[in-house]
């Protein structure tokens, strides 16, 4: 796991915030392919894998401790803004489908230091597995292409930056939250 000395916010200070919603989005205004994923509930490498009908694998770009920012400090129901942010590439056959990043405060990892070690394993399979787990509502936004969460996904799927549609929702592990957002890659 890759580790900074100064632990840095996860937004820029004159990036606009984006702006997430509860209502799913009308299907017209997403991309074909993109919508049956964006709104789906379950394990979404298990959706990846019926559509694609090739397996999904996990393409780990970074981990490394950061500063939550004010919004998803009061998401996550912390004060606490230390955390781990694991970004992947939900992946099949060299394609990418999903840009994800979880962010998994310090204080959940000291409870369960098994989330720090995930290596390529998708995070969905390891809290399908973990007993004592709830979800919040999926959150939706369409990201503008100045976002850093869009400049991150197009960077790490080497497209040019654009608007990306993505998700989000909290996972609570006996009331301790953690954070996962994926953005959806066109023609995946």
């Amino acid at each position: 796991m890759e580790s900074s000395a100064a632990p840095t916010s996860l937004e820029k200070r004159d990036s606009v915030p984006t702006h997430w919603g509860t209502h799913e989005p009308p299907a017209h205004s997403i991309p074909v392919g993109i919508a049956e994923l964006l709104t789906a509930e379950g394990l979404l490498t298990q959706q990846i894998e019926q559509i694609s009908g090739d397996c999904v694998t996990v393409q780990v770009l970074t981990e490394h401790f950061g500063l939550l920012d004010a919004e998803q400090m009061e998401t996550l129901g912390t004060h606490q803004p230390q955390c781990l942010v694991r970004e992947v590439l939900l992946m099949t056959a060299s394609k990418p489908w999903v840009y994800a990043q979880s962010l998994i405060p310090q204080t959940l990892l000291a409870i369960h230091p098994t989330l720090g070690m995930l290596k390529n394993r998708a995070l969905g399979v390891v809290l399908a597995q973990t007993s004592g787990i709830s979800r919040g509502a999926l959150e939706y936004a369409e990201l503008m292409p100045h976002s850093p969460l869009a400049t991150r996904a197009a960077a790490s799927a080497q497209l040019p930056v654009r608007r990306f549609w993505a998700r989000r929702s909290w996972f609570a592990i006996h009331d301790q939250r953690l954070l996962v957002q994926e953005v959806f890659i066109p023609n995946g």
